[in-house]
């Protein structure tokens, strides 16, 4: 196991190039009116390693998800995390995707699908309800925060974790940070015992809240954004980032099928 619970180290079995592709998870979903797929980044590249090395790796999971009166709840998804282990370096990230707001309640926001998609760059999705809500532009490498009112948690980053939420029922909770521990936040109690049902992603996905989804966790956490009853939006997707030679990143490029949950996160290392 790596440093904290829930992060596996794998150890070189020969040097060599290794191509290493992982993708971030699928933002939680409202299971009565969420039915936007917002899905995490792919991001490929090939690494020279040596024999021996240690990689920490941390596997990211999709936001929880349930029925909730209106539809906006969801939690964020976690990214997916290689870390060199024997060198304390980041080699590759992907970052999750930001929860989905209800298609159904509080829909007076333009939503753009394309913030709340994990990100092929550093930065994070930025969202935003016209103009209005917008959230702070993050710093790169730290956690995601808010804007408006009944917002969710920001997503973690590689750095900081993400912010809380505005307080209603509770506190929807930002995501962990990659070097805290990477937990998802839990999100408000209004409708969950202790925000359970709408918990961001193990990955640093933040919590979800009445108008604001939380954000994708990543190497820069997403935002979350909204106001109450009427404006709600997409949390923003989390931000990647690569080292690799030969890259071959997608913006929500995860939609694939693993172990029964589509856009579960994942990492793969093949030797070429």
């Amino acid at each position: 196991t790596g440093d904290h619970q829930g992060y596996q180290l794998w150890t070189v079995p020969a040097t060599g190039t290794y191509t290493i592709e992982v993708g971030g998870a699928r933002g939680g979903r409202d299971t009565n009116y969420g039915i936007t797929d917002v899905w995490g980044a792919t991001m490929k590249g090939d690494f020279d390693l040596n024999q021996g090395d240690k990689l920490e790796i941390l596997v990211g999971h999709g936001g929880n998800q349930y029925g909730s009166p209106h539809g906006n709840e969801a939690g964020g998804g976690g990214g997916s995390f290689v870390k060199d282990y024997t060198n304390d370096a980041p080699l590759i990230i992907a970052g999750g995707g930001g929860g989905s707001a209800g298609n159904v309640y509080g829909n007076s926001c333009s939503r753009n699908i394309t913030t709340a998609y994990g990100q092929t760059t550093t930065q994070s999705g930025i969202t935003t309800c016209q103009g209005n809500y917008t959230a702070p532009t993050p710093t790169i490498g730290y956690g995601g925060s808010g804007n408006g009112q009944y917002w969710g948690g920001g997503g973690g980053g590689w750095f900081g974790d993400g912010s809380n939420g505005y307080n209603h029922c509770g506190t929807p909770t930002g995501g962990r940070a990659y070097t805290n521990g990477g937990e998802g936040g839990p999100g408000d109690g209004c409708y969950t015992p202790s925000g359970q049902g709408n918990r961001g992603g193990f990955g640093g996905g933040g919590g979800g809240n009445l108008s604001g989804p939380g954000g994708g966790g990543g190497y820069t956490g997403g935002n979350s954004s909204g106001y109450w009853s009427s404006y709600s939006q997409h949390g923003g997707g989390g931000g990647s980032f690569n080292a690799g030679a030969t890259q071959i990143n997608t913006r929500g490029g995860n939609s694939s099928s693993l172990g029964g949950y589509q856009g579960a996160g994942y990492v793969k290392i093949t030797l070429k």
